[in-house]
């Protein structure tokens, strides 16, 4: 697996996420390799999406897509994110039952 961090500023999480619900999360669910994507609210004016996928490739695919669809829909409200990428080293999850 391999993650991609992107924290952005913006004085209107709640627009920023409303944007991101309704235009981003369709497309995203739709890339090859996704596993999971996330938003946080990571306090003040920081806001910060967390996407996993399977491959390096594919998230770094990711991470080319959200700057494009960020370019085009949501600038105006975060200006350019710090982006982290890697690889998951250690992982946990719930499994069921």
């Amino acid at each position: 697996m391999h993650i991609s961090i992107r924290r952005y500023k913006t004085k209107s999480g709640a627009e920023l996420t409303r944007r991101v619900q309704a235009g981003f999360l369709p497309l995203i669910r739709q890339a090859e390799g996704f596993i999971a994507y996330y938003v946080v609210e990571s306090g003040g004016d920081a806001w910060t999406s967390i996407s996993v996928f399977e491959t390096a490739a594919q998230a770094e695919a990711s991470n080319t897509f959200a700057r494009e669809w960020a370019g085009a829909n949501v600038l105006a409200l975060s200006g350019v994110p710090d982006v982290t990428a890697g690889p998951v080293m250690a992982h946990a999850a719930k499994t069921a039952g």
